[in-house]
């Protein structure tokens, strides 16, 4: 994600109290680029084929699948996807959205996180359940300037179904490795996503799958939608910013990130971010707080 894009959804999050609902018709540049971000996005599609990669697995979207997907969690359209229109309806909710509206025993956060263990990010609903949930996202989504307690009271009763749904439905399995469509992509996207901070170059990635610098590099752009240079950048930045929750020094961050240069890692950061490492830290803190 850009700054400018990135700044506008926190923008947009924290004006909502941690929460926003969208609905739209077209893959945006965003989707069909792996990416991450840093609160918890439900969604769910219609009337599309799609191949999506979710952490280490990919799934084949259709009709009736919801997906549950964490923070920092690399997530996107992979391949070479149609561009035709669709339905598309989303939430995302800021993890301390999740803990303000938690009342014991129901931590939502934690519940969500032990339902993803069950194996899968996905999960299949049913005629009646999809209708419920795209109808309650959009509900959510036409009701985005109602900012008073009545109208956020209004926004948690609709999602609180949805997460229902999701607890009740059953785990969508990910494509087997036959299955996939570019299994030697797959490999060296495991690979990279294992060892991106350290040193990789395209000829060692290249010599070590057995295919061509040229190959590599336009095939792994054409699947990830970066180059690889660009992937390992901000695949570090991403890590940084999850390890800025934590009391650890940010020159530490820094080199365990894989950046061996400080002002370099200063300059990534606030590329992707929009801000310095360190107010992204005290923004954190102000929400833990």
């Amino acid at each position: 994600m850009n700054a400018e894009l990135f700044a506008a959804n926190k923008n947009i999050l924290a004006a909502n109290s941690g929460y926003r609902a969208f609905t739209r018709s077209t893959l945006t540049a965003e989707d069909k680029t792996l990416h991450c971000h840093d609160y918890w996005q439900i969604s769910l599609q219609s009337e599309k084929k799609l191949l999506y990669g979710i952490g280490n697995d990919v799934f084949a979207l259709d009709r009736n699948v919801i997906q549950v997907i964490p923070p920092f969690t690399m997530h996107g359209v992979v391949g070479d996807p149609d561009v035709s229109p669709f339905r598309w309806w989303a939430a995302n909710l800021e993890p301390y959205f999740l803990e303000q509206i938690s009342v014991k025993p129901f931590a939502f956060e934690s519940i969500l996180r032990n339902h993803l263990k069950k194996g899968s990010y996905c999960f299949s609903l049913s005629e009646e359940n999809m209708r419920l949930c795209s109808f309650l996202l959009t509900s959510i989504h036409e009701d985005v300037n109602d900012r008073s307690n009545l109208g956020l009271l209004k926004d948690i009763s609709k999602l609180l179904p949805v997460i229902r749904v999701i607890l009740e439905s059953e785990p969508v399995q990910p494509l087997s490795f036959s299955e996939l469509p570019n299994r030697t992509m797959y490999r060296v996207l495991q690979y990279v996503d294992a060892h991106f901070t350290e040193s990789l170059t395209l000829k060692d990635l290249a010599d070590q799958f057995g295919i061509s610098v040229s190959t590599l590099s336009h095939t792994f752009s054409k699947y990830t939608g970066r180059s690889l240079y660009d992937y390992i950048l901000y695949r570090r930045v991403m890590l940084a910013a999850q390890q800025l929750g934590d009391d650890i020094p940010l020159n530490e961050i820094s080199s365990s990130c894989g950046f061996n240069d400080y002002s370099n890692f200063l300059r990534s950061f606030h590329k992707i971010h929009g801000m310095a490492p360190r107010d992204y830290q005290k923004t954190l803190r102000r929400y833990a707080g």
